[in-house]
């Protein structure tokens, strides 16, 4: 049990914290200041997923990283454009929708990376 909280492992600890954090902080900041302008975005994880996946699957099939960060940026600005045509636009509940684009996103990925990848 004095083996578990070693110095490596707490270090390693410390920085795969800080790692997994940054991602999730800048979808905040970004949520933030949606919702200073007065949008209340719930599909912020739908967004992430979509940047992910199409930034994975461009980065796999260039080979390129930068073509992969490109296409994640791509995809996240396609779900955003959604979000702000549906909601903005048409005038329809940025709840609903939010979490609509969520879930869709969240199977499309999956159903996705089932046949692309298995």
């Amino acid at each position: 049990m004095t083996g578990l909280f070693s110095e490596v492992f707490l270090s390693a600890l410390l920085f795969g914290a800080v790692t997994a954090a940054i991602p999730l902080l800048l979808a905040g900041l970004g949520e933030q200041m949606s919702e200073k302008a007065g949008v209340l975005n719930i599909g912020i994880e739908g967004m992430m997923l979509a940047g992910a996946y199409l930034g994975f699957v461009g980065a796999f099939y260039s080979g390129s990283l930068w073509l992969g960060f490109l296409t994640g940026a791509a995809g996240g600005v396609a779900v955003a454009l959604v979000m702000a045509l549906l909601c903005v636009r048409i005038g329809l509940n940025q709840i609903v929708i939010g979490i609509a684009l969520t879930l869709g996103l969240e199977g499309l990925t999956a159903l996705l990376h089932h046949f692309q990848f298995s």
